[in-house]
C-alpha cells in the first residue's frame, strides 16, 4: 500500500466509515480526486471487506467534454471489473 491508500485506509477504520459487507458507491466524475479515490478503494476492498462500484451523472450542461468524460469513466470501469452506472439528466431543464 502507498501512502494515500494507507491514509484512506487509516480515516476509514478510524472513524467507522465502513462496515463489513457494505457496498460502497463512488461518485465518479473522471477527474483525478474521484479516479484516485476508486483505485484506493479497490486497493482496499479486500482489507475492509466490501465491495465497490461507480456511478457518474452527465448534467448535460458542458455538450461534448461531458460526453467525453462519461465515455472515460465507463471505459476505465469496464477495464477495472468495476460495476458502473452512467446517467444522463437534463437540469437545465429541470431547473426551469
Amino acid at each position: 500500500m502507498d501512502s494515500f491508500e494507507e491514509q484512506v485506509f487509516r480515516t476509514i477504520t478510524r472513524y467507522r466509515l465502513l462496515n463489513k459487507g457494505e457496498k460502497v458507491l463512488v461518485a465518479l466524475s473522471g477527474g483525478p480526486d474521484s479516479v484516485a479515490l476508486l483505485l484506493a478503494l479497490l486497493e482496499l476492498r479486500g482489507w475492509l471487506e466490501v465491495t465497490v462500484e461507480a456511478a457518474h451523472v452527465n448534467h448535460l450542461l458542458r455538450g461534448r467534454e461531458a460526453e467525453l468524460d462519461a465515455a472515460f469513466v465507463a471505459e476505465s470501469c469496464r477495464s477495472l471489473e468495476v460495476p458502473c452506472t452512467v446517467e444522463s439528466v437534463d437540469v437545465g431543464r429541470l431547473a426551469e
